[in-house]
């Protein structure tokens, strides 16, 4: 909740965010909590506080759409959730690969964890 903070906030945070705190021993700083947040993220931490977090969410919203339109095109029912979609097991694996796919167009990078669940088995 806190690195979702800093990454939403236009500038350092000044308090707590509501509902933060508690997870935190008596006493803890926020300044400490936010240096060990940048040295454990040091790769982004320029990013903290620049109000970054609604362009993500949009991209990852773009993602998403362009996954379930590409296996709309394949004749694939795809259910979006939040950032999943919801396939039969048969394509399951299509569906990773499209996502996998289109996270690298997006990004330029393959360091994406995509992973396939199938939830509790029914019986």
């Amino acid at each position: 909740m806190l690195l979702n903070a800093m990454l939403f906030a236009n500038g350092p945070l000044g308090n707590w965010p509501k509902g933060v705190r508690e997870h935190f021993p008596e006493g803890t700083k926020l300044r400490d909590v936010f240096e060990m947040l940048q040295r454990k993220h040091a790769p982004i931490a320029h990013l903290f506080g620049t109000g970054l977090g609604y362009q993500l969410m949009k991209a990852e919203s773009d993602i998403l759409i362009r996954v379930v339109s590409h296996l709309f095109k394949q004749r694939i029912t795809a259910l979006p959730l939040h950032d999943a979609v919801l396939v039969a097991r048969s394509h399951a694996e299509t569906a990773r690969k499209a996502m996998q796919d289109e996270f690298t167009l997006r990004t330029g990078s393959r360091c994406s964890i995509v992973s396939i669940d199938f939830g509790p088995l029914q019986q």
